[in-house]
C-alpha cells in the first residue's frame, strides 16, 4: 500500500464520522433544557472529539 492511501482513508473517515456526529447534535435539546448529566456527557464528549480530531492530525501530519 502506498504510504499516503492510509492518512488520507482515516482522514475522509474522520470527516464522515465528525459530519455524522454533528447532524446528530442539531436534533438534541438546547443547552438549558439539559439535565448536570446530559451537560458532562456533552462536554466529556467534546473534549474526546477535540483529543481524536488532534491527534489525527497529527498522525496525519508525522506519517506524511
Amino acid at each position: 500500500m502506498k504510504d499516503w492511501i492510509l492518512p488520507l482513508l482515516t482522514f475522509f473517515i474522520g470527516i464522515g464520522v465528525g459530519s455524522y456526529f454533528t447532524s446528530l447534535a442539531k436534533m438534541h435539546k438546547p443547552w438549558s433544557e439539559l439535565t448536570e448529566r446530559e451537560k458532562r456527557l456533552r462536554i466529556g464528549l467534546l473534549i474526546t472529539g477535540v483529543i481524536l480530531l488532534i491527534s489525527g492530525i497529527v498522525v496525519f501530519i508525522l506519517r506524511s
